[in-house]
């Protein structure tokens, strides 16, 4: 399908989601407001130090982000315009960066590629559409927001005769009745699906033990800050009890793998690629498909190669179900 630009005249419903930036701005604009002032009441702004220019760059930073979101808005309304995007949907990214010195990531950025354009759209947007669908894409291009999804290749169902929905326990029978199902056959563990699995247990493990190490800090800080506090016995007291649960996973963890080497057998999945995506982060690229089981990582290739509806064959640890590795079939 040819990818197609046009434009149509806001509805109703466009012009809320848009003033919607509007009144993120204005709060973010009172918050940084209060900031700045609490700030300046404690710092002489006319002393000509550095401060004080601190100070006043800071209080440009946000006056320059709530004018560029306010501004953005303000246009897409006085326009009255926004922009419909028709073609198929070739590839999907999830885009995430690192802060600069710092362990901490920042929010993620969801993209739709239509061939080798790109757009920027909301997260429950980039979720309802997979690769392969032909959509019409309503977009308020100044506010750089997605505003709608219309599918141009699937039929509607929400119609008087649809069925009654399912409950939440219905749904998560019918989900493992569906897991359940695709284990089809069971192989001999190689020797890189035991090193496949160590890995699997040591990541689970050592993050296990980093919750627990910052949970043991804070509980050490609060302990010599409030020896006498009347709340101190039950603190420690609530820590050994979270301790405890934590400990208890981490065996486990080592009891899986061990009863998976024991027994040395792998369970093999079939199931079909239902969506496929990318995933940056600071420019490392990694490629990943989803399935009726999962979301699993691939190598570039098969991700290029794979197209939807083709059979994919997941390999896990028989007591762990721990991931070993995915292979695909087109």
């Amino acid at each position: 399908m040819e990818y197609q630009e046009r434009y149509e005249a806001l509805t109703p419903s466009d012009k809320s989601e848009v003033r919607k930036n509007l009144i993120g701005a204005g709060v973010f604009a009172v918050f940084s407001g209060i900031i700045f002032t609490i700030i300046a009441m404690q710092v002489d702004i006319r002393t000509d130090d550095a401060t004080t220019y601190i100070v006043l760059a800071f209080g440009l930073l946000f006056f320059g982000i709530v004018a560029f979101i306010a501004i953005g808005a303000l246009r897409d309304l006085k326009s009255g315009q926004k922009l419909l995007m028709t073609g198929e949907v070739t590839n999907k990214e999830i885009f995430q960066s690192r802060n600069s010195g710092r362990k901490g990531k920042s929010r993620p950025k969801y993209m739709l590629f239509f061939g080798d354009k790109k757009v920027y759209v909301q997260h429950h947007h980039y979720h309802k559409v997979s690769v392969g669908d032909q959509i019409e894409l309503h977009y308020a291009k100044y506010s750089n927001k997605s505003l709608a999804v219309i599918y141009l290749n699937k039929k509607e169902t929400n119609t008087p005769e649809q069925p009654k929905p399912l409950s939440a326990m219905d749904v998560l029978r019918a989900q493992k009745a569906e897991r359940d199902a695709v284990f089809t056959k069971e192989y001999p563990l190689r020797d890189d699906d035991l090193k496949a699995l160590r890995r699997t247990r040591n990541s689970k493990v050592a993050t296990n033990l980093f919750v627990l190490f910052i949970l043991t800090v804070f509980v050490l800080a609060f302990s010599f800050a409030s020896l006498f506090n009347p709340y101190f016995m039950l603190a420690v007291l609530l820590f050994l009890g979270v301790m405890g649960l934590f400990l208890k996973w981490a065996i486990k963890c080592f009891q899986k793998y061990k009863k998976d080497k024991k027994e040395g057998i792998k369970t093999a999945a079939v199931s079909h690629l239902k969506d496929k995506h990318t995933y940056n982060r600071s420019g490392s690229k990694s490629y990943r498909i989803t399935t009726e089981y999962g979301t699993f990582p691939v190598q570039k290739t098969e991700y290029e190669e794979l197209k939807i509806g083709d059979k994919v064959f997941t390999f896990h640890g028989k007591h762990s179900n721990w991931l070993i590795g995915v292979r695909t079939q087109g």
